[in-house]
């Protein structure tokens, strides 16, 4: 999911806050801003994976890591999720670059 459909999901057509983003643009209302930084702190312990380079042409994707999935014992959702990775165009580089963060020893 683009970051515009997380929020889509998030504050649904007539919510004061889809309407604020309308009339004052995303940056400046609160509740977005502290949805993307939600999504950054996600993004930066491999919660979720970011692909994409988050410009207009090619926008950040957001996934679940298949390995946080894994960690559950749920083999179903973690073939599924992995399989959907692996078809995304630089899924597979973006799988590999969180599985190697998750076992990186700490400095």
């Amino acid at each position: 999911m683009t970051f515009a459909n997380i929020l889509a999901r998030a504050f649904p057509e007539g919510s004061y806050e889809a309407d604020m983003v309308k009339a004052l643009g995303p940056g400046n209302v609160a509740r977005v801003r502290s949805l993307r930084r939600a999504m950054k702190s996600l993004v930066d312990d491999n919660t979720l994976i970011a692909i994409g380079d988050g410009g207009p042409a090619d926008p950040k994707r957001y996934w679940a890591n298949p390995m946080m999935i894994a960690m559950t014992g749920n083999n179903d959702d973690f073939e599924r999720v992995s399989a959907m990775l692996e078809a995304e165009p630089g899924g597979t580089k973006a799988m590999n670059k969180a599985a190697r963060a998750m076992f990186k020893p700490d400095e």
